[in-house]
């Protein structure tokens, strides 16, 4: 498999000099907003709290990674510009909200957001989280599949 040259570069950015990738998923949205507001005893985490622990997460595994994945809501505004430019960067794609039916789950992207800002903002890649269940129904499957 022949990859062109801007993808083979990113690929190499993102993995140590084994070819290894050691990336923290830093686009965690409810698993951490969760906590912050359980610890604050609020209904929501505060943007600004949560922002602030995606910046410290950047700053303190940065070091041992060899690229980040992170979130446009809360990473990118508050850790972008304390990311080492020597590490590779991937940006999410996909809302943390879903839609639930009956058939099964739907995923969407975050509105306003597309791969090719992303690839514009300098990402090496897109992270996609597409919900996807064999036992689906037939037509959620397929819109899963075309997302």
């Amino acid at each position: 498999m022949q990859l062109p040259p801007g993808e083979l570069w990113g690929l190499r950015r993102m993995a140590d000099d084994n070819g290894i990738s050691k990336m923290p998923a830093v686009d965690q949205r409810p698993p951490i907003k969760g906590p912050i507001a359980a610890h604050l005893g609020t209904d929501q985490a505060p943007w600004d709290e949560v922002a602030r622990f995606k910046a410290l997460l950047v700053e303190t595994l940065q070091d041992q990674s060899t690229a980040m994945l992170l979130d446009p809501h809360y990473a990118i505004p508050r850790a972008f510009d304390i990311l080492s430019p020597a590490k590779g960067l991937i940006v999410t794609l996909e809302d943390s909200l879903f839609s639930e039916t009956p058939g099964g789950r739907l995923s969407s992207e975050i509105d306003h957001w597309s791969v090719e800002k992303i690839k514009r903002m300098g990402a090496d890649a897109v992270k996609v989280l597409a919900w996807y269940r064999p036992d689906a129904d037939a037509g959620v499957n397929r819109a899963q599949q075309d997302y």
